[in-house]
């Protein structure tokens, strides 16, 4: 969704990480090599908050919000 709704050249980085999802890259490694691809701190912010989701479980919408909220300000 991200791919699609979201501007070049950010679309393109998170398309490349659906495709190396859909080759079967690990979703940890994959979402390493998008943090790598885009050297900002809310995506690194991102990925980190997905590796812990995904380690300890929880509700990734509120997860998500959060993050949302701590990098408005």
């Amino acid at each position: 969704m991200i791919s699609s709704e979201c501007a070049e050249p950010l679309a393109g980085k998170f398309r490349t990480l659906a495709i190396e999802q859909n080759v079967g890259f690990p979703m940890r490694d994959a979402s390493l090599n998008l943090a790598e691809r885009v050297p900002l701190i809310d995506v690194r912010s991102f990925v980190t908050a997905l590796s812990i989701q995904k380690a300890t479980g929880g509700n990734l919408a509120e997860i998500l919000d959060g993050l949302a909220r701590a990098s408005c300000y």
